[in-house]
């Protein structure tokens, strides 16, 4: 009997893992995405497919950021390097996806660089794919590699040795370097997909690729050798689940790398998060052993099954535990700050479709310390109280979260130093989403090292109804001014103040189409909106200094 043909779009077909489908899905929900497609079957089916699930997560809807293919001809088939560059040309009008080719010569390259043929070509379509993302503002580029591509890329470092984070592999989400503010994250959507997988689709689909004739030849590259020789030789031998064991055992390794990283920081010289995957399974791991398991018998299966025993126990034992899910590996973490003065159901309803725009696994309410910008009313209600209240107005929704870096620093906090604590202090491998209302967002060159702040975490923003963004008026560099206002949504525009509802407070009304009742209730029951004091001298002097160097 023969198995079921896999349909597209499937979040199992994307990535098994919730993030990384959850990393794809925001993508194209945010941004102009650009995918890397060469004509053959893997990046046809990533063309074919991201294009399926753009259009299901539009259904028609306008304002659908445009999807970019990005083909690069390097000219070492001549004749068949047109022909593939051709049918990946054809398929884009098809489909109504815009088509960016660009040529090289990596033979050329590796002459004058004296690396490998293979080496430059590759550099030469990184670089390539990179420019093009700056042209089109986009933040992410995906890439087809399947699982067959990181077993390969294993056993060639494995034969010429490598060090725990090399052997590792590829990271379904690959995080730009921080020094560069206009880098992508590269997305590998299929790093758990087999390449006949995605045969089986394309043909289901009646959708046409190319094959490369190169990739026929054992001898024509060392990958090859293990493409055609030593993996059907493992496969053979250990079974037809190879590949995939294999892959699992990747992941394993990629954690615990990143947790002996930590801890081997100079600048992070603490343990890692006792809930860090690759600590959760040494616990479960020395149960297992302590309980008399023999060590050598005991599977990743076994220990993932004790982990999620252990977590389950937990969670009939502690309630509360139920409604706190953990961190994926490589969050996505969003950034609200602000007053809070009050918390009111403009700042939930924002922070609740950020959660979904731009798929966050979390956002942090980070209340200020000080309000320098409040002028037009008395000192910030105290610290104490809006964290109550954000404590009443957030305990419904187990993916938002109290930060209270500011408050505990005290004084006036620049976004800049805010982000380098939490950074700091949060997961290593997070992608960090900083929330911004439209009128920050003009303003946001003027933000103290504004450049900087943009370089550590993607800036998003949104606005009230009616507002709009012209690029050319925020200060940065052209693809710095496009990749902001790519990340502006007045469709998340809510009109609601929390001026109305200190108002509102003030005269005794619980204000129900503005705040939550708990919220309300504690207000008025704490008098904190009774009467507007004048602004202490000590906040005076925090305005003026504030105005000075840069906005928070």
């Amino acid at each position: 009997m023969s198995r079921p043909t896999p349909l597209l779009p499937s979040t199992q077909l994307l990535a098994p893992a919730p993030w990384g489908s959850t990393a794809l899905g925001a993508a194209l929900r945010c941004d102009p995405l650009v995918v890397a497609v060469s004509g053959g079957a893997d990046s046809m089916a990533l063309l074919c497919s991201i294009d399926l699930i753009r259009r299901w997560l539009w259904r028609g809807k306008p304002g659908a950021p445009p999807v970019v293919a990005a083909h690069y001809n390097h000219g070492l088939r001549p004749v068949d390097a047109d022909l593939d560059e051709a049918l990946v040309r054809d398929k884009c009008a098809e489909l109504g996806i815009r088509f960016v080719a660009g040529r090289g010569s990596p033979a050329a390259e590796a002459e004058k660089t004296g690396e490998s043929l293979e080496m430059a070509a590759r550099r030469l379509r990184r670089t390539f794919l990179v420019e093009t993302a700056a042209a089109c503002g986009a933040a992410a580029i995906a890439t087809a590699h399947t699982l067959d591509d990181q077993a390969e890329l294993f056993f060639l470092r494995l034969s010429r040795g490598a060090s725990l984070r090399g052997l590792a592999g590829m990271r379904p989400v690959s995080l730009p370097d921080a020094s560069d503010a206009t880098a992508p994250v590269f997305l590998k959507p299929f790093l758990r997909l087999r390449h006949e997988t995605l045969c089986e689709w394309l043909r289901a689909q009646g959708i046409v690729w190319r094959e490369d004739a190169t990739n026929a030849d054992p001898g024509a590259a060392d990958r090859n050798r293990i493409r055609h020789w030593l993996m059907p030789a493992a496969i053979r031998a250990c079974g037809k689940s190879f590949p995939e064991t294999l892959g699992r055992t990747l992941d394993v390794l990629r954690d615990d790398a990143d947790a002996l990283d930590l801890m081997a920081s100079s600048g992070r010289p603490e343990v890692p998060d006792p809930g860090a995957p690759a600590l959760a399974r040494r616990r479960a791991a020395a149960a297992l052993y302590a309980s008399g398991a023999d060590p050598e018998k005991v599977t990743l299966t076994a220990i993932d099954a004790a982990i999620a025993a252990s977590a389950a126990e937990g969670a009939a034992g502690n309630p509360a535990a139920r409604s706190t899910p953990p961190l994926p590996p490589q969050p996505r973490i969003g950034v609200f700050g602000g007053s809070f003065d009050p918390v009111h159901r403009g700042h939930l309803a924002l922070a609740r479709a950020a959660l979904e725009r731009w798929g966050l696994d979390r956002v942090l309410f980070v209340p200020t310390a000080i309000s320098p910008f409040k002028t037009g009313r008395g000192a910030a209600t105290p610290a104490a109280d809006r964290v109550a209240m954000l404590r009443r107005a957030i305990a419904s929704e187990p993916r938002f979260a109290i930060d209270k870096t500011d408050i505990l620093r005290g004084g006036i906090s620049y976004t800049v130093e805010l982000l380098e604590a939490l950074r700091r202090n949060g997961p290593r491998d997070a992608q960090w989403f900083f929330l911004l209302g439209a009128d920050s967002l003009r303003d946001f060159h003027k933000w103290r090292e504004a450049a900087r702040l943009v370089r550590m975490c993607r800036v998003v923003s949104f606005g009230r109804p009616g507002t709009t963004i012209d690029r050319d008026s925020l200060g940065f560099d052209p693809v710095v001014n496009a990749r902001l206002a790519c990340a502006f949504s007045p469709e998340l525009a809510v009109d609601v103040s929390s001026t109305e509802a200190r108002a509102r407070l003030a005269a005794g009304d619980e204000a129900p189409e503005l705040l939550e009742a708990p919220v309300a209730q504690y207000a008025i029951s704490r008098k904190l909106y009774a009467s507007n004091a004048p602004v202490p001298d000590a906040e005076r002097g925090c305005l003026a200094a504030e105005k000075e160097g840069g906005q928070t």
